[in-house]
């Protein structure tokens, strides 16, 4: 009798002791699945996509001017961002200025329009803050149209073709892991032909004020905290209440 008690406990007790094995099998299978899936959500890609759309303002003949344009492309390892994109003076924000001379004078609108390949390097980013270094080159063209300001006639409107190289510093301020305030401040330098060069200088600075989104970061949390983290916590309550 008393043999078969001491049978019994060890046998209740080696199928405790399995259990328990089991048990603890599971919690750490599924802990390692849980930092096997978050290490992937949040590790540094190689390639990314890159996308902005920029208003700008910048200066012609120490006027301000909106420069409205986009750039796409991708960021190589966290660092490098390389796009393509495109800029213009949008005809309703023509410039209209008063040139006299001894016949007469005239009423000018400006259009402005060129493709760039842009090139941005990170050059500090923390949690808070991040600093870019941008830099572009572009071609397009510049027009000038003029109109009579005694016949009211249409002058012969003036193009040619410009390349252009812009440089500037970019200032990302980060209260949130998705959102911030950027602040952008850069020198244009643009090569034209015009005759009438004296009157529309294209060199200048230029400057954005805008909101920065990290779309990355959003794709990241919604995976992590919407179904990553749940589902762990799903398996952690099934594992123990089995």
């Amino acid at each position: 009798m008393v043999l078969r008690l001491y049978i019994f406990i060890f046998l209740l007790s080696f199928s405790k002791i399995k259990s328990q094995e089991s048990t603890q099998h599971k919690l750490d299978s599924v802990k390692q699945k849980f930092i096997s899936d978050s290490t992937r959500i949040f590790r540094e890609q190689r390639f990314r996509p890159y996308a902005n759309i920029d208003f700008r303002n910048t200066f012609i003949r120490s006027k301000k001017v909106p420069l409205n344009g986009f750039q796409i492309g991708v960021t190589f390892k966290e660092r490098h961002s390389f796009a393509i994109g495109g800029y213009r003076l949008y005809s309703r924000f023509d410039l209209k200025f008063r040139k006299v001379d001894s016949l007469n004078s005239a009423t000018e609108s400006i259009r402005m329009r060129y493709a760039t390949f842009f090139y941005q390097y990170v050059l500090f980013d923390k949690r808070f803050i991040e600093i870019d270094l941008p830099f572009e080159v572009g071609y397009g063209s510049f027009s000038v149209a003029r109109v009579d300001s005694i016949s009211k006639r249409l002058l012969p409107p003036e193009k040619d073709p410009i390349a252009l190289a812009g440089l500037g510093a970019q200032l990302v301020i980060k209260p949130t892991r998705w959102i911030g305030l950027s602040t952008l401040i850069g020198y244009r330098f643009v090569r034209e032909s015009f005759t009438f060069n004296q009157f529309s200088k294209l060199d200048g600075f230029y400057y954005s004020l805008g909101l920065w989104v990290d779309i990355r970061q959003v794709v990241r949390d919604v995976r992590f905290y919407g179904f990553v983290r749940r589902k762990y916590r799903k398996n952690l309550k099934r594992i123990g209440d089995s």
